[in-house]
């Protein structure tokens, strides 16, 4: 049982917890000295890197599981990229891929068009796989699902792999009828073979 003024992390993938005593709910003011504790106005997330887990705040009755701006969480990664070129593959991140090496993942992803005038958004989930043999990569990809919203014309956006020296490319091809003014993706990748990710 969690007592109020009492913040529990969890860590993912391990068992243990930690709990941190005598913290004040929300109300943004210093109260302990931790390299592992980061405080936010209204939030506190504890733990950094991999250890960074779900925050209890018993007194607000709710969890709190804040990633900060396009950060990180465990496996989680996010990103967003801006000023896309329209109707070209546009290199989002990369992996490293070397002999013997599997990897895998999900991405959520949210692109947005727009002249100004019009708007267009298309959101979509794509799950990617490569694998290496003695310097030969094998990749796939496919597209699960999506939904498109435009106040008029059409909007697409396609994922797909590069394969480069030891390591692949995701890139996304964003197509838009309009002559965007601003297009931008968001995305969360779920990493799910822990790779080492280089947002590009």
């Amino acid at each position: 049982m969690i007592k109020d003024n009492t913040f529990q992390q969890f860590t993912l993938g391990q068992q243990e917890s930690t709990q941190v005593q005598n913290a004040p709910s929300s109300t943004g003011q210093d109260f302990v000295s931790s390299p592992n504790v980061l405080q936010t106005s209204k939030s506190i997330v504890v733990g950094a890197g991999q250890n960074r887990g779900i925050v209890l705040d018993s007194n607000l009755g709710k969890v709190v599981n804040q990633i900060l701006s396009f950060g990180d969480l465990g496996n989680l990664i996010g990103g967003k990229k801006v000023s896309l070129i329209d109707a070209s593959a546009n290199n989002i991140f990369e992996i490293p891929l070397l002999s013997t090496g599997m990897v895998g993942g999900t991405i959520h992803w949210v692109a947005i068009a727009s002249d100004g005038t019009d708007h267009q958004t298309r959101t979509g989930i794509t799950t990617f796989a490569a694998v290496d043999k003695a310097g030969t990569l094998t990749s796939d990809l496919d597209e699960i699902g999506g939904s498109v919203a435009v106040s008029t014309g059409t909007f697409t956006g396609t994922w797909s792999i590069v394969d480069g020296t030891n390591k692949i490319t995701l890139a996304f091809t964003p197509t838009s009828s309009l002559t965007p003014t601003t297009l931008t993706l968001n995305w969360t990748l779920n990493n799910e073979t822990g790779s080492v990710i280089t947002k590009l």
